[in-house]
């Protein structure tokens, strides 16, 4: 049956039920729900509105004196539907739970704290004779109270007079501590000597934390206007940029202005034998933080002419723009010009940029880990502005040749063995694309045959897996290999397949401390952020496998390794004014 009224509430009792079968009601509360479902549970205001506890109470009694009749024992609670028709008040029970409710943690955290004892109707009297009543909320959360430590909120109560005081038994209290800092979540118990005046502390309490957060977005606003990003030599610095041409392994050129740049910044520099170039930057206090970016981009990249149509920058459409991912240097080395010029306090830096990332980050796996003195690090390599990646996948390279037997493909075509053939039966038979919902395939080059009429007697494959889950992509392999050497067989060929984990994928928490650290500076520069995941690679998958809690984030690099790859200038500079605001605010450092 469906309840309604004029006005619909939900109290509940909470009762004992002794040995001897002797039934005390030790409470009354109007639960608290959620506007929308009105379903969730957020607190409770004690004890019930007297119209309704002589009700709630008589109606508790019944139900409790039936259980015990029934042989229950201990403590339970019961929860009552209320509607109100014409001024008139119409309690029914709905549930019972044997076990104590969400009600109780509240209730006991009272009475321990005014020493108040409970009395015949259900309420509680303090030692003075005073009546006691609370409202008490559960789920005080936000996601603007995410980083305010528990101190800090203590601290805002004591300032405002609101904390609760033993000796008047009015005030305060607050619990659920352990996630305020992280979820922006905690409770409160708001003790007074009428309903209203407690209800009325908890309004006072919003208030304190709205004035808070109020506070905090002006400071936010005020340094985030102050991040001195010079946005027209930001432009140039990334338009000279990928007018060097810099494909993977050959970065040599572009590498050596960086580090002549770098050097001219005043950072330390050294190339590694893989050709990484790693720079490290003194600063205050002793946890350094490393940034990274690559200096390849893919091709065709020679002669890059690029274009600025209003914010947009792009090329001629004759080769990639190199956005990919020359926006995080040059936004990195924008950030590096503007510690110079302006003295900003700032930690000491390690800056990583590496080769061959585009061949699956074969520079970065080269690099001595042991010389990096960073826990933390901000890969600057992703896609749109805002994304945030929390998961990445394992990369398979799979590399295949196969050998038939040339012939002339008129005169004696059956002396021949095609690997074309066997390649191409090997293909029909493998499940390639999107495998499942962590798991895809592909087989991207295929080279073989040297003219019209011989039978083609060598033919190379080149093809990957990605997984989010490393036994599907060996099992993804093991049927790929299957394919080729039953197409192999049938047609009379050899077969060299090589194939490996060329990056190993990863998984961070979506509540980790560091993710949501870099969610909330994003906020305060009202960039919106949007934890993705990703079956590409970056730096990032080879630094976590080295210990380094590494995440990676967007650029504002659009199409890349296309033609039609492009950045929106707007773009760019957000990016440099995060970097800069992140770095200068060490969130990473009370991680450490």
């Amino acid at each position: 049956e469906w309840l309604s009224g004029d006005q619909v509430c939900s109290p509940s009792a909470q009762v004992v039920i002794q040995a001897n079968k002797t039934i005390s009601i030790n409470s009354t509360h109007e639960q608290l729900f959620d506007r929308e479902t009105k379903q969730n549970y957020l607190g409770a205001r004690f004890p019930a509105r007297p119209k309704l506890r002589s009700q709630v109470l008589a109606q508790a009694k019944k139900v409790a004196a039936y259980l015990a009749k029934q042989g229950m024992l201990g403590q339970l609670s019961i929860d009552f539907v209320s509607t109100k028709h014409n001024n008139r008040w119409s309690t029914y029970p709905i549930e019972i739970n044997l076990r104590p409710d969400d009600t109780t943690y509240s209730y006991q955290l009272a009475r321990l704290l005014t020493q108040a004892q409970p009395q015949s109707d259900a309420s509680l009297r303090t030692k003075t004779g005073r009546r006691l009543y609370y409202y008490a909320y559960d789920n005080i959360c936000s996601k603007d109270y995410i980083g305010l430590e528990p101190a800090r909120l203590i601290d805002l109560l004591n300032d405002a007079g609101l904390a609760f005081d033993r000796t008047t038994n009015i005030g305060i209290t607050l619990h659920l501590l352990g996630a305020l800092q992280h979820y922006g979540k905690f409770g409160a118990v708001c003790m007074a000597r009428s309903p209203q005046a407690a209800e009325q502390l908890f309004l006072l309490l919003q208030r304190v934390l709205a004035t808070h957060v109020t506070k905090q977005q002006l400071q936010i606003t005020t340094q985030a206007q102050d991040v001195r990003i010079n946005r027209q030599r930001l432009v140039d610095t990334f338009l000279r940029y990928v007018k060097i041409s810099s494909p993977s392994h050959e970065e040599a050129p572009f590498r050596h202005v960086l580090r002549q740049e770098l050097i001219q910044l005043g950072l330390k520099t050294r190339v590694d034998s893989a050709g990484n170039l790693i720079g490290t930057l003194a600063g205050t206090g002793h946890t350094p933080y490393l940034l990274n970016a690559h200096m390849d981009t893919v091709k065709p990249c020679e002669r890059v002419r690029p274009v600025v149509r209003g914010n947009t920058i792009m090329t001629d459409g004759s080769t990639v723009l190199g956005a990919d991912d020359k926006v995080g240097v040059a936004a990195i080395m924008e950030v590096l010009r503007v510690f110079q010029t302006s003295k900003a306090s700032h930690p000491p830096l390690e800056i990583i940029f590496s080769t061959g990332e585009e061949t699956f980050s074969d520079g970065i796996s080269q690099i001595d880990f042991s010389q990096i003195k960073s826990a933390y690090a901000l890969v600057v390599d992703g896609g749109a502005i805002g994304e945030i990646d929390r998961a990445s996948a394992y990369l398979a390279d799979v590399l295949v040749t196969i050998i038939g037997k040339a012939s002339h493909s008129g005169v004696e075509p059956e002396k021949g063995i095609s690997a074309i053939q066997i390649a191409a039966s090997a293909i029909y038979h493998m499940k390639l694309g999107r495998i499942d919902s962590e798991t895809t395939a592909n087989i991207g080059v295929i080279k073989g045959g040297s003219i019209r009429n011989a039978i083609p007697a060598e033919v190379t494959m080149h093809g990957e897996v990605r997984s989010f889950s490393r036994r599907k992509i060996e099992d993804q392999l093991e049927r790929m290999h299957k394919a080729l050497e039953d197409a192999a067989e049938e047609f009379g060929g050899l077969l060299d397949i090589s194939s490996r984990v060329a990056l190993s994928g990863y998984s961070i928490d979506r509540a980790d401390p560091y993710l949501k650290s870099l969610e909330k500076t994003m906020k305060q520069l009202h960039i919106e952020p949007k934890v993705i995941t990703t079956v590409g690679a970056t730096d990032a998958n080879t630094m976590i496998q080295h210990g380094i809690h590494a995440i990676n984030i967007g650029t504002g690099q659009q199409h890349p390794h296309t033609v039609e790859e492009c950045v929106n200038i707007n773009d760019l500079v957000q990016l440099a004014q995060f970097i800069y605001q992140f770095v200068i605010q060490r969130s990473w450092e009370k991680l450490t």
